[in-house]
């Protein structure tokens, strides 16, 4: 028993990034209380999100780049859909609808509950997550600085 367990110990850490590879289908309204489903999206090549929150000093530079990417990648009805999704639980309204026009009118979903971006492994604000809306696959995590290789 004792020559089971650290092989054991050994493979804990790996279960978590297997369960990351994919998430559950999830809907959120945005700050102008649109509907927002992902599985609603599975024309598109892929729904970009990125973590948003108040009070975080490098996040501007984020979402200029993340606006730079989007103005980029969305051709069309197929593109890729960019959002950001408030990862702190904000609930005012208005708060994020004053963000979204700060943030070059990107979308900005609320997840009041933090579910969500709990489910998709959110750690800090300004972190990125790619998904192919069809299959539900994380096809990216990381920065925005290194999103031109997820997308490209």
């Amino acid at each position: 028993m004792k020559k089971l367990l650290p092989l054991f110990i050994l493979m804990l850490p790996v279960q978590p990034l297997q369960a990351q590879a994919r998430v559950g289908d999830f809907s959120l309204l945005d700050h102008d209380g649109t509907y927002f489903q992902l599985s609603r999206h599975s024309n598109r090549h892929a729904v970009v999100l990125l973590s948003e929150g108040a009070n975080c000093s490098s996040f501007s530079g984020s979402v200029a780049q993340f606006g730079n990417f989007d103005n980029e990648y969305t051709d069309g009805a197929d593109g890729f859909e960019f959002m950001l999704i408030n990862a702190t639980g904000e609930q005012n309204r208005a708060v994020l609808q004053a963000r979204s026009q700060a943030y070059d009118n990107l979308p900005v979903l609320m997840d009041e509950s933090q579910l969500v971006s709990e489910m998709l492994g959110f750690s800090t604000i300004g972190e990125v997550v790619v998904l192919d809306p069809a299959s539900f696959e994380v096809l990216y995590r990381g920065s925005v600085s290194n999103l031109d290789r997820a997308l490209g």
